[in-house]
């Protein structure tokens, strides 16, 4: 069990400050894993830099925004 723990501990990257590096997350539009340096939050969409997936985030912040100001009245 020990042995285990110590190879995932290992396998993950860690920076010299302590925070963890190397993330890889899913695209929200086109499916496809890209690597980032910030992890995934809960709830929270990632996009590549393709850009048709870059059209397709700034569609979705637009449509949240409306969402919000018409819920807020």
């Amino acid at each position: 069990m020990t042995d285990l723990l110590e190879d995932i501990v290992e396998a993950v990257p860690v920076a010299s400050n302590g925070h963890h590096k190397g993330f890889t997350l899913t695209c929200a539009n086109c499916g496809e894993e890209f690597p980032s340096n910030r992890r995934q939050l809960p709830g929270k969409h990632a996009w590549c830099s393709k850009p048709n997936c870059r059209r397709a985030a700034g569609a979705a912040r637009a449509r949240n925004f409306r969402e919000r100001r018409n819920n807020s009245i």
